[in-house]
């Protein structure tokens, strides 16, 4: 035989069918008429994290490492609460979703991926960029307008994200050549992401060609996979949403860590660990997310199986320590030395409760199976002794276009419009520091 081509024989049988190392994660959307399930494998080389309760109404300002030459960092309060996977710490997660049905993940992209150069917007650095969406973002669109108020830095990864809302709406958020790139609706043919460009991934995928070398571990591969999985689910024969969501999860696992799966219209997180492959779920309604209580958290591996909403302890900061220790101690971070790795765990500890307060809202039903075309509703709303029906009012994904306000009943009404193809769900609603809730039904 040919030596050199054996030795070529060699390399792709090594490339393409030996097992995939560490960061191989795949993030992708199940989106039908009867299903919105968003989903993420974390591959790492250790599985160690927390899942934490993020609390609404929370003032927080960036965490930027004090010997950086970064001086302006970003502030903001919290509208929305929101439950994290986090491998790096309280305030740094992988994946999460908030009240609102946002989700976001983040996926590493060590080939293309390029941040900004210093500008007069503030900064954030990347790993922290989930949690700020997730704390401010109710769609997609919100997501991608929030690259004018902020910047992403350099330290913290290299990175791209893959969001979706309860919509339905998806993007693929790319920072290349120091700029955002965003791939949504019509420009996103496949709602997936790996660790290679979405741009990348659509040019094989076009072509139903995988590249050799598929650098990096098997990442095409890996997006056409899930992209033929997703175009083959029929309703009616493929079985539940949820299991076949962890079906396409296994057929592109490399070293997971955890498998995550978020049904966004009943806001519940369901997943599995490599450690315990018990399927676990959250839900979203049975958690406090008032900053007047303290964030709890739960550890990724824990032993435990079925619903674990009522498993939460109490965050501490010696929690977060640990893991801190157990994730830095698996890499070498010139930047986190000693005295960096404890500011780092003290950070939650600058956070403060910017105060809660309850809305009372009236409104008719709202019915997912009628919103064919959008819809308008109208919102009575008041409150406690500290609403302000003045503030800045925040719908979600629902669009206001007129208020009027009854000073004597100190009682706001809003006329809004409701989407179509909204689905059924909790819709969060805030009025300056306020916060209620309203339904759609199926």
């Amino acid at each position: 035989m040919n030596y050199q081509r054996f030795f070529l024989l060699c390399c792709l049988f090594m490339a393409v069918c030996l097992p995939q190392a560490a960061f191989a994660c795949t993030t992708f959307c199940l989106d039908t008429p009867d299903a919105l399930v968003v989903a993420k494998n974390y591959d790492e080389r250790l599985g160690d994290g927390l899942v934490i309760v993020n609390k609404r109404n929370v003032s927080k300002t960036a965490w930027l490492n004090p010997n950086s030459a970064e001086t302006q960092p970003v502030s903001w309060t919290s509208k929305y609460g929101s439950v994290t996977f986090n491998p790096w710490g309280r305030e740094f997660p992988e994946s999460g979703i908030n009240e609102a049905g946002l989700v976001v993940n983040l996926l590493w992209e060590p080939a293309a991926t390029e941040y900004p150069i210093p500008d007069e917007r503030p900064a954030i650095r990347a790993n922290q960029w989930i949690q700020y969406q997730l704390d401010n973002a109710a769609t997609v669109a919100d997501v991608i307008a929030s690259d004018l108020e902020l910047r992403l830095i350099k330290t913290g990864g290299l990175f791209h994200f893959f969001v979706c809302d309860s919509t339905g709406h998806c993007a693929a958020i790319e920072f290349i050549g120091g700029a955002q790139v965003y791939y949504t609706q019509e420009t996103m043919p496949v709602k997936a992401l790996v660790n290679t460009t979405y741009e990348r991934c659509i040019e094989y995928w076009q072509k139903n060609e995988i590249p050799i070398p598929d650098y990096p571990y098997g990442a095409v591969r890996r997006f056409i996979t899930a992209a033929d999985m997703l175009e083959d689910y029929e309703s009616g024969t493929s079985g539940p949403a949820i299991d076949y969501t962890f079906n396409v999860l296994s057929n592109v696992a490399g070293l997971t860590q955890w498998s995550i799966a978020y049904d966004i219209p009943d806001r519940r997180i369901y997943f599995h660990t490599r450690t315990n492959k018990n399927l676990r779920y959250i839900d979203l309604h049975s958690l406090d997310f008032s900053c007047l209580t303290p964030a709890r958290v739960l550890d990724v591996t824990e032993d435990l199986t079925g619903d674990v909403s009522g498993s939460f302890i109490e965050y501490t900061y010696e929690l977060n320590r640990d893991l801190i220790e157990t994730a830095l101690n698996t890499a070498t971070i010139p930047e986190f030395t000693e005295e960096v790795r404890e500011f780092f765990a003290h950070y939650p500890e600058t956070f403060e409760c910017a105060g809660a307060c309850a809305l009372d809202i009236r409104h008719g039903k709202i019915r997912s199976s009628k919103l064919f075309k959008p819809r308008r509703v109208v919102l009575k709303i008041s409150g406690d002794e500290d609403f302000d029906m003045y503030s800045r009012i925040d719908l979600g994904p629902l669009t206001w276009r007129k208020a009027s306000f009854n000073r004597k009943k100190n009682r706001l009404k809003v006329q809004a419009i409701v989407p179509a193809g909204l689905r059924p769900g909790v819709v969060p609603i805030l009025v300056g520091d306020c916060y209620g809730e309203i339904e759609v039904e199926p």
